[in-house]
C-alpha cells in the first residue's frame, strides 16, 4: 500500500513539474441562450473549465467557417455576454451585430492548452421592435412662421406634443407672452399636425414636447424639450392688447338625423370688437355669433368658427355624431296542422320572406325572426310547399307596419295538411373502423331512410373510389385522412353525405444517424449508422456536406442492403456542385441517409470533423492506484522556457525512471500473483476470457492488430494479451474484438481510441 501511495506522488510531481494536463476531462460544448434586452438580442454563453486552468477566448461566427475571420473577447470567469465588447479577427470588419432569423456558432478556446471546444450553434429570435421610449431621440419636428407644425414619432409609445405662440414685447425672453396654443398626443409611427394663431407683431413659435409653458418668468424655459422654433415679424415688437381667445361649442354631443344642431362662438381679449365666419360639414355656414344645422345622413359632423378682432385671428372647430335612426324587427309565428284540423308537433318548416327580398325558416317550435329592419310598411310572405293549404294570416296579408327601436312587429301564419306527408327522407355515410393500416380493407355503407323507400347509390371519393352498391370496400396504398362521399337517390330527392378513415403508416419511424468523428492515424473519418426502418430492401445512399446546401453539391456513398455503417470519407464521391473526393477537417460536416426504396430521407445530423494533429506518445502506461490519469502526450507540454530538446530529453529521463520504478513495483507483485487468460467461442458466438498459458507474439504485431481497432493498449496489458493469444495474430484480434464488446458501455476518448489497461482486462474476465 506504502508502494502505490508513493507511485502517485510521484506521478503528481512528475506531472506537475512539467504543467501536464493529466485530468483525462473531455471538453464539453459551450452553454448559449438567446434573449432580449430593450428590444436588442444578446447571447448568454457559460462553459466549463473542464480540468484546463487559465483564461479563455470566446468565439463568436457566422458561417462557422472559423478560417474566414470571427468575433472574440477574452474572458477570466466561464461566463460571457454578447456582442458587448466583442472584437473582430482578421477576415471581419466592426463590432459584433446580432441579426434576428441568423444562425451563429460559439466555441470556447482554451489558451493555456490551444485547445478549442466543440461548436455551438444558435438561431437569434425576433427581438420586436425598439421600447426606447425616449421622446428627445423618436420625436422629429418643423414649423414655419405662418403658425404651421408637424411632429412625426419614429418610435413605439405616444408622447403629449405641444405648439404655442408667443407675443414678443421686446428682446428679452421673459417679456414673451403666451399668444394662443394647441396640445395633442402623438401615437407610436405616427405624423400629426398642429396649428396656431400668429400674432401681427414680433413672435416666437415653439413646437415642444411635454406641458405647455404659460410664463417664461424665473427662468423657465423648454430646454431639450423644445423641437422647433421659428421667430417670425422680426423687431416689430408688440404692444400689450389682451390676446384674442375664444372657443366653439355645441348644444348636442349626439344627435339624431334630422335633429336640429347648435353650435356657438365665445370670443374674449382682442379689442374687444368680434367678427364671425363658419364653416363645416355639409354646407355649414353663417356670419353670426350663433347658427344652426341639420343632418340628412349619420356620422361624425363638424363646425369651424373663425374669430376675428382688430388683426387677431384664431380658429376653433367643435364636433357632433349623428346617429341613424334605430332598426326594428318582425317576429313570424308559424302554426301547422293535419287533415283532422289537430296541431303538429314539431311545427313544419316553411320559408318567409320580407318584401319578396330576404328570406328565413322557421324552427321546429315555429318561431323566425327578420332583424335590422327599416321603420314603416312591409309585407311578409310564405312560400307554400305542395300537401299544404294557407287558411289565416293575421294581418291580412302579412302587412306589417315596423317601429323603431327593440319592439318587433309581428306576423301569424297558419297551414294545414291537404294530404298525409310523405316521410322525411334521409340518409347517412358510416364505416366499419376510425383508423387502419395501409393494404388494410375498408368498408363504407351508406343508409337510406323515408322518401319513397326505394333508393340507389352513387360513390366517389379519395384514390378511385366508386361503386354503386350499398356498400363498397377500399384498402389503401398510402397513409393520410381517405374519404367517401355517396350520394343516396330516393324518388326525385337526393342526400349526398361524406365519412371519412385515417390511414396510419405502421412503418418502423426513420431516426436521425448516428454520427461520430475519430482520427484514423492522422487523417480525419467521420463513422456513420443508421436504422433500417423496413425501407433498405434497394440499399441506401449515405450523403455528406460542408454546408448544409444540399443544392450547391455534395459528396454520397452507395451502401448495400444489410449493411447499416460506413466511414467518410472512404468511397464518397461527388455529386452536383462538388468537386474532387471529400477530405474531412475539424469543421462542420452534415450528413443524412437516402433510402432509395422509398425516397426519404433521414433527419440531418450535424457533426465538427476531428482535428488529427499526430501525439508524440500513442501508447498507455498503468495507473497503479489513485491519482492522475494514465495517458500523458507530450504535446500536451506547455512552454516552460526549455528548449525543445532539451524538454524532452529531460521529460523522457525522469518518465524512464518512472517507469522503471513502476515496472519493478509490477515484476514483484506478478511473482507473488501470475496472470494469464485466453479467450474460448462458445457454440452460441459468446466470448468467455480464462486462464490460459504464456505465449510469445511480436509487441509491435500487438500494436499493429490494437491499432485496427482504435485501441491503445498499456505495456502490461500488452504483455497479458500476448500471453492469451500463444503468438497467434488471429487470436489476438479476436481478444482484442471480445474486449470492445464487454467494453461497449465506455466511452473512447477525444480522438476516438480507446484505452485498454490490465486493470479493465482483468476487470472483465468471466
Amino acid at each position: 500500500m506504502k508502494k502505490v501511495t508513493f507511485i502517485a506522488f510521484l506521478s503528481v510531481i512528475v506531472l506537475g513539474a512539467f504543467g501536464l494536463d493529466a485530468s483525462g476531462t473531455s471538453i464539453p460544448a459551450p452553454s448559449v441562450s438567446a434573449s432580449c434586452e430593450s428590444g436588442k438580442a444578446i447571447l448568454t454563453v457559460t462553459w466549463s473549465r473542464a480540468g484546463r486552468s487559465g483564461t479563455y477566448w470566446v468565439h463568436i461566427d457566422d458561417d462557422s467557417n472559423w478560417s474566414n475571420g470571427y468575433w472574440r473577447e477574452a474572458s477570466s470567469n466561464e461566463h460571457s455576454i454578447a456582442p458587448a465588447e466583442y472584437t473582430a479577427t482578421a477576415g471581419e470588419s466592426g463590432a459584433l451585430t446580432l441579426v434576428s432569423g441568423r444562425t451563429y456558432y460559439v466555441r470556447i478556446h482554451y489558451t493555456n492548452t490551444g485547445e478549442n471546444s466543440p461548436t455551438k450553434s444558435i438561431v437569434i429570435p425576433s427581438c420586436g421592435s425598439d421600447t426606447n421610449c425616449d421622446p428627445e431621440s423618436l420625436l422629429v419636428g418643423q414649423v414655419n412662421s405662418s403658425g404651421q407644425a408637424t411632429v412625426t414619432n419614429k418610435g413605439g409609445c405616444s408622447f403629449k406634443v405641444g405648439l404655442a405662440s408667443y407675443k414678443k414685447f421686446s428682446n428679452d425672453l421673459e417679456d414673451q407672452e403666451l399668444f394662443d396654443s394647441e396640445l395633442r398626443t402623438i401615437g407610436p409611427k405616427t405624423t400629426i399636425s398642429l396649428d396656431v394663431n400668429v400674432p401681427p407683431c414680433a413672435a416666437q413659435i415653439d413646437l415642444f414636447y411635454g406641458d405647455l409653458i404659460l410664463s417664461f418668468k424665473g427662468g423657465v424655459r423648454y430646454g431639450e424639450r423644445l423641437l422647433a422654433v421659428v421667430h417670425t415679424n422680426g423687431t416689430n415688437y408688440c404692444q400689450n392688447i389682451p390676446n384674442l381667445t375664444g372657443s366653439c361649442t355645441i348644444s348636442h354631443s349626439t344627435a339624431e338625423i334630422g335633429e336640429t344642431v347648435t353650435y356657438t362662438a365665445n370670443a374674449s381679449g382682442g379689442t374687444g370688437a368680434f367678427s364671425y365666419g363658419w364653416t363645416g360639414t355639409d354646407g355649414l355656414s353663417g356670419s353670426s355669433r350663433i347658427v344652426n344645422k341639420s343632418y340628412g345622413t349619420a356620422g361624425t359632423k363638424s363646425g369651424t368658427v373663425t374669430i376675428t378682432s382688430g388683426s387677431q385671428s384664431i380658429t376653433r372647430t367643435c364636433h357632433v355624431v349623428i346617429e341613424e335612426e334605430p332598426m326594428g324587427c318582425v317576429d313570424i309565428i308559424k302554426e301547422t296542422f293535419d287533415v283532422d284540423g289537430d296541431t303538429l308537433r314539431p311545427v313544419a318548416q316553411f320559408t318567409f320572406k320580407l318584401d319578396n327580398d330576404r328570406t328565413v325558416r322557421n324552427d321546429s317550435n315555429g318561431r323566425a325572426r327578420f332583424l335590422n329592419v327599416s321603420p314603416g310598411q312591409h309585407q311578409v310572405t310564405e312560400i307554400i310547399p305542395d300537401g299544404w293549404d294557407n287558411f289565416n294570416v293575421t294581418p291580412a296579408n302579412g302587412q306589417v307596419t315596423v317601429p323603431s327601436g327593440s319592439l318587433c312587429a309581428t306576423v301569424v301564419f297558419k297551414n294545414r295538411q291537404e294530404s298525409p306527408p310523405t316521410p322525411d327522407f334521409t340518409a347517412s355515410c358510416t364505416v366499419n373502423r376510425s383508423t387502419a393500416s395501409i393494404d388494410e380493407s375498408v368498408t363504407y355503407t351508406a343508409n337510406g331512410s323515408g322518401g319513397t323507400g326505394n333508393y340507389t347509390y352513387s360513390w366517389n371519393g379519395t384514390d378511385n373510389l366508386g361503386g354503386s352498391s350499398r356498400s363498397v370496400s377500399k384498402s389503401y396504398g398510402s397513409a393520410g385522412t381517405k374519404s367517401a362521399t355517396v350520394t343516396v337517390t330516393s324518388g326525385n330527392n337526393s342526400l349526398t353525405r361524406t365519412c371519412n378513415v385515417v390511414i396510419e403508416d405502421d412503418q418502423p419511424e426513420i431516426i436521425i444517424p448516428n454520427v461520430y468523428a475519430y482520427c484514423d492515424y492522422n487523417t480525419s473519418k467521420i463513422s456513420v449508422s443508421w436504422n433500417e426502418a423496413e425501407r433498405g430492401d434497394s440499399g441506401y445512399f449515405v450523403e455528406l456536406d460542408n454546408d448544409s446546401n444540399w443544392s450547391n453539391g455534395y459528396w454520397r456513398k452507395f451502401v448495400s442492403s444489410g449493411t447499416l455503417q460506413t466511414t467518410a470519407p472512404d468511397g464518397f464521391y461527388s455529386v452536383g456542385g462538388a468537386s474532387g473526393n471529400p477530405v474531412l477537417t475539424n469543421r462542420s460536416y452534415w450528413v443524412r441517409i437516402n433510402y432509395i426504396e422509398t425516397g426519404e430521407y433521414s433527419p440531418i445530423r450535424h457533426v465538427t470533423g476531428a482535428s488529427c494533429a499526430t501525439p508524440s506518445v500513442v501508447n498507455v502506461y498503468e495507473n497503479p492506484g489513485p491519482g492522475p490519469a494514465s495517458v500523458v502526450y507530450l504535446n500536451e507540454v506547455p512552454y516552460t522556457g526549455i528548449g525543445s530538446t532539451a524538454k524532452i530529453t529531460l521529460f523522457m529521463s525522469v518518465l524512464g525512471l518512472w517507469s522503471g520504478y513502476i515496472a519493478y513495483a509490477i515484476v514483484r507483485k506478478r511473482r507473488q500473483k501470475m496472470f494469464a487468460f485466453a479467450v474460448a467461442e462458445e457454440s452460441n458466438g459468446e466470448a468467455k476470457i480464462h486462464p490460459y498459458s504464456r505465449g510469445e507474439i511480436s509487441g509491435d504485431e500487438l500494436r499493429t492488430e490494437a491499432q485496427k481497432h482504435k485501441v491503445l493498449l498499456s505495456s502490461q496489458a500488452t504483455e497479458m494479451i500476448a500471453q492469451a493469444s500463444s503468438g497467434s495474430a488471429k487470436k489476438a484480434s479476436f481478444i482484442l474484438r471480445s474486449l470492445l464488446e464487454k467494453l461497449g458501455g465506455e466511452r473512447a476518448n477525444a480522438q476516438g481510441w480507446f484505452p485498454i489497461g490490465a486493470d479493465k482486462i482483468e476487470k472483465y474476465i468471466s
